[in-house]
């Protein structure tokens, strides 16, 4: 950068210093113009050095500097972008990973969910079955239990009748009409 502008510099005075030199007033117009004037070349390239070292000192370096901390600046605002997107591509992988991750990992629990539910109800199914069967079996023994009961029954209640029965024939004599009556009674007690 102070390449430039001592370059700079220079381009202007040699402009400068190429000036021709401003006549008196009564001077003709149409006289002919020195190519060089050696007091305002003199005194140009005075002012041009010390406007240069005015410059140097208070202007360029400045500027310089400001320039400088501007291009460091840039340079550093480059870098931390460069370094944040280079960190959020590895982000960016990393939630892709987790993200695949994740999806394999509900697929598993959805198998393993569903396989527990086919396990579940395998096993609520057999129960059921084998309550069932255990009912069933409870409810024949039952029926089988209660009919072996009322044979019983009948066959005391028979016996029983049949020995009332023989009992009142013997204690009448009997003909048709009263044999139908007692045996019309023992069958209506029977009933009840």
């Amino acid at each position: 950068m102070k390449k430039h502008l001592f370059a700079l510099s220079a381009a202007i005075y040699s402009v400068m210093s190429m000036t021709p030199c401003v006549f008196a007033e009564g001077s003709e117009e149409g006289a002919a113009l020195p190519p060089f004037c050696a007091d305002l070349a003199l005194w140009t390239a005075v002012t041009f050095v010390l406007v240069l070292i005015v410059l140097w000192k208070f202007a360029w370096g400045p500027i310089i500097e400001g320039l400088d901390k501007r291009e460091q600046y840039v340079l550093d605002q480059r870098s931390d972008a460069e370094k944040a997107n280079a960190d959020a591509k590895a982000l960016l992988e990393d939630y892709k990973k987790q993200l695949a991750n994740a999806k394999a990992d509900i697929q598993q629990m959805k198998a393993e969910a569903q396989a527990n539910a086919e396990k579940s109800a395998a096993l609520l199914m057999s129960k059921a079955m084998a309550s069932v069967e255990a009912e069933k079996k409870a409810a024949t023994q039952e029926i089988t239990n209660a009919k072996i009961q009322a044979q019983k029954e009948l066959a005391a209640q028979s016996a029983a009748l049949a020995v009332e029965l023989a009992g009142k024939i013997l204690k009448q004599e009997l003909n048709p009409q009263s044999h139908q009556k007692l045996i019309d009674q023992a069958v209506a007690k029977f009933g009840k």
